[in-house]
């Protein structure tokens, strides 16, 4: 009864969800204009001047389950819940086709594993921020809600269940889905019109390099206007990234490129709904997996601009490791640029060294520096992790702010 479930796909690979925008870019007639007055003109956007609308799209749920009584109970459950929530959603059951949904339910009671085989295809788009999958078993051992957990899944429901129970569990993760939706919507249009004036800018030779550091700068403050805990983050990380790579003695022109890159390496959190970015304590599955999209979202919204340098791949990889233990693509060794390496770096001493949310206090520069020194050579580049020690230990390198 669940042949030909996942619609149109490889059965052996899950449909990634995009991140990004590919829009084509309109002319600009401020090409000309300083970089003072585009970041005014991007302020007075982000204020809401000429903001655009966008419609508010249902809701998608599936559910895959065999048992007749099992689905009709969901069925009142979900029609009940749907009946009270801003957005309308759509409801299908035992079809359900990959990267058009965002939440579905799986009965992992399915004969023959089917359930489990479904949850491990889908969890690519788990993965990506794209999709929530929550599972039913009559087994609540502990065994089987790690392997649900370990297969895509961000929640976990035993049967039988109380509905209260699954409507507030659905209610949170479409919560979660609409925050984002919300304000993907909502940064997208009001930060197109500075990425327009960027890449036409980035295109022009006349005023390139004023133009460029005004709109890099107003680029950095768009991610600390919602992540206002972090002020200074990206600043702090593009100096001691390019303290190190003078180290290195790399050329100025490559020097300059890892700074650029390292000054807005964060920009894809305008997309991760400040309410968790700004949120203390530890974050659930599924916010946690919202924040870690930055990277992604970070290379969708630079990919199409022409620098001199490869300031997306590095903003994509700033949070890969050597051992393949990062995201979001697991990347290893070599396939990693060495600008990246020296990024990771020093994203991790300055966010160890500083206060976070998730934490009461920072740990100071020893601990930070303790901690890429212990796995240098393993998730960090030696070279990038010897070159920040001498930068500190040595030549007393400190920040400016």
């Amino acid at each position: 009864m669940i042949n030909g479930l996942l619609k149109g796909t490889d059965p052996t690979q899950a449909d990634p969800f995009p991140i990004g925008f590919k829009d084509g870019w309109e002319e600009n007639e401020h090409l000309s204009e300083g970089a003072e007055g585009l970041s005014n003109r991007f302020f007075r956007d982000w204020a809401g001047e000429g903001v655009e609308t966008h419609e508010v799209r249902p809701l998608k749920v599936g559910v895959i389950a065999e048992d007749p009584f099992f689905i009709e109970i969901l069925r009142g459950t979900i029609e009940t819940l749907s009946s009270s929530q801003p957005n309308r959603l759509e409801i299908v059951f035992n079809s359900f086709e990959p990267g058009s949904g965002d939440l579905v339910l799986i009965d992992l009671d399915l004969p023959g594993h089917k359930g489990w085989e479904l949850c491990r295809h889908l969890k690519g788009q788990q993965e990506r921020g794209g999709l929530s999958i929550l599972c039913f078993s009559q087994k609540v051992d502990s065994e089987t809600k790690w392997k649900a957990f370990a297969s895509g899944a961000v929640d976990f429901i035993s049967k039988p269940f109380l509905p209260e129970e699954v409507q507030t569990k659905i209610k949170t993760h479409l919560e979660l889905v609409r925050l984002k939706n919300r304000m993907e919507d909502q940064v997208v249009a009001r930060s197109s019109r500075l990425l327009r004036i960027l890449n036409q800018t980035l295109q022009k030779n006349n005023h390139l390099q004023k133009s460029l550091s005004g709109i890099i700068q107003a680029l950095a403050l768009m991610v600390e206007v919602r992540d206002p805990f972090t002020t200074g983050h990206q600043s702090r990380v593009a100096e001691l990234a390019r303290a190190i790579a003078q180290e290195l003695g790399w050329p100025e022109p490559k020097i300059q490129g890892l700074y650029t890159a390292a000054k807005i390496h964060d920009l894809g959190k305008i997309l991760v709904p400040a309410e968790i970015l700004i949120r203390p304590g530890k974050l659930s599955t599924s916010e946690y997996l919202l924040v870690q999209m930055h990277a992604e979202a970070g290379y969708s919204l630079l990919e199409d601009f022409e620098f001199p340098w490869p300031v997306a791949r590095m903003v994509r990889e700033h949070h890969e490791r050597l051992d393949g233990s990062g995201y979001p693509k697991g990347l290893r060794g070599d396939a990693l640029l060495p600008e990246s390496r020296v990024l990771a770096v020093a994203d991790v001493v300055e966010a160890i060294s500083f206060y976070r949310p998730y934490r009461l206090l920072p740990f100071g520069i020893d601990r930070a520096l303790e901690e890429i020194e212990r796995d240098k050579g393993r998730r960090y580049g030696a070279e990038a992790v010897e070159a920040c020690i001498r930068v500190f230990r040595q030549k007393g390198f400190q920040w400016k702010r």
